[in-house]
């Protein structure tokens, strides 16, 4: 099926990652979503350059504030929708999530097209005990 996917990235003070996070996402989907969810340490000039850069392929929305990751997401999530997308794959700025997984979750949309799709955390015994718990 043809689908369109796009990646969502919520980001809050992002600026060491958020570059790279962006780039390497783009060598695996067309469109990116990236909300910045009140950024002040330079993250939010940084999106809006990434976005002159690429006008076809990035589109950036800002809170005011920060309110938070989940506000972040649900901004992104009605922005894909606004912008007739079917899917959004939320990634993290802060380059933690393995995007080579990506082609896993974009093949999985066409087994499963109305499931919310979620990934595991796989840890090593090197975890920080506040990421574990």
């Amino acid at each position: 099926m043809n689908h369109k996917v796009c990646a969502l990235v919520p980001i809050y003070n992002n600026h060491m990652t958020i570059v790279s996070v962006v780039e390497a996402l783009m060598e695996k989907l067309s469109f990116i979503i990236i909300v910045d969810d009140g950024s002040n340490d330079g993250s939010e000039t940084l999106v809006e350059e990434l976005k002159e850069s690429h006008p076809d392929n990035i589109d950036v929305v800002h809170h005011a504030v920060n309110s938070g990751k989940g506000a972040a997401v649900q901004t992104g999530l009605h922005r894909a929708k606004e912008l007739g997308i079917s899917y959004a794959l939320q990634v993290d700025a802060d380059g933690q999530h393995d995007l080579e997984d990506l082609s896993k979750f974009v093949g999985a949309i066409d087994m499963y097209p109305d499931a919310l799709l979620l990934g595991a955390p796989i840890f090593d015994d090197d975890i920080p005990a506040v990421r574990k718990y």
